[in-house]
Order: structure tokens, then sequence, then C-alpha cells
């Protein structure tokens, strides 16, 4: 698998994240719905992508400029972003798209761990023995 340049992957987050938001803003009415009960709740994790493609070119940048910000940070920015926006659909929307997002963090943590950890073990290479 290869690596995917900082650049092109912060400019797929933010597009990602633009239509998202779009798509959220677009039909709110919808999923503010009161008649149907699951539309609240998959606006909740509709918003979650929010906090995930945020946190996606969040962390992108930070690797264009040559440096880390406290992690957490740029979490809690992220998640009030998130979370705000599920608040403008619906009241359950906010609970659901915190909580998914508290997944999306974890997943992304494990994520980078197994990032890290590729390129290190795949890089090596063993000399070849001298055969007699």
């Amino acid at each position: 698998m290869s690596k995917v340049a900082p650049q092109q992957s912060l400019v797929v987050s933010l597009v990602l994240l633009a239509v998202t938001y779009g798509a959220i803003k677009y039909f709110a009415p919808v999923l503010a719905s009161e008649t149907n009960k699951p539309l609240p709740v998959l606006g909740g994790f509709l918003s979650s992508f929010i906090f995930f493609f945020g946190m996606i070119a969040i962390g992108n940048l930070e690797q264009m400029a040559g440096f880390e910000a406290t992690r957490w940070i740029e979490v809690i920015v992220c998640l009030v972003a998130a979370v705000s926006v599920a608040g403008s659909v619906h009241r359950v929307s906010t609970t659901v798209c915190f909580l998914f997002s508290i997944a999306f963090l974890f997943y992304l943590r494990y994520a980078a761990r197994r990032a890290d950890m590729a390129p290190a073990a795949s890089s090596q290479v063993q000399p070849k023995k001298k055969q007699k």
C-alpha cells in the first residue's frame, strides 16, 4: 500500500468535509423529522464525519508545516465543530455525533499507530549471505 502525499490528502479531506457539511445543511429538515426516529440518528452519524475529515485535514496541515501541536486541542476544535453542526439538525443528533466522533477518534489512533509501524517493518532489507 503506497502512501498518499499530505497535500493530496488535505484537498480530498477538505472537499469531503465541505460536501458533508452541505449535505447535512441541505437535508436538515428531513434529518430533523420527529415522525421518523432513525433520521436524527443518521444526522448525528453524518455529522461525525465532519469530525473525521476535520481531524485528517488538521493532521495533514501539521505534517506539511513540519510541526505537531497538542493533539487534544485539535480534537476539541473538531469535536465542537461537528457537534455544533449536529446541534443545528436535532438534539438527538448532537449526542449521536459525540458518540460516533469518539469512536472515530479511537479508529484514527489505531490507524495512525498501525501506519507508523508498517513502513519500518517493510523497509528493512536483509543482506544476502555468501554461499560457500
